[in-house]
């Protein structure tokens, strides 16, 4: 239950999504580049171990 039942895949789309919004609604906070470079680190760290969940 809860967020921490999310897999990686979910937490990139989320942050993703979330940039984009922040960007349409021009807020910045967190900077929307901020939220899409944590989406690349996770995708990063699950290449890196192989992409298993």
């Amino acid at each position: 239950m809860g967020s921490s039942n999310w897999t990686s895949k979910h937490w990139i789309e989320w942050l993703n999504t979330l940039a984009t919004t922040r960007e349409q609604t021009g807020t910045i906070d967190p900077h929307p580049d901020t939220l899409r470079r944590a989406a690349a680190h996770i995708e990063q760290l699950q290449s890196d171990r192989g992409g298993n969940e």
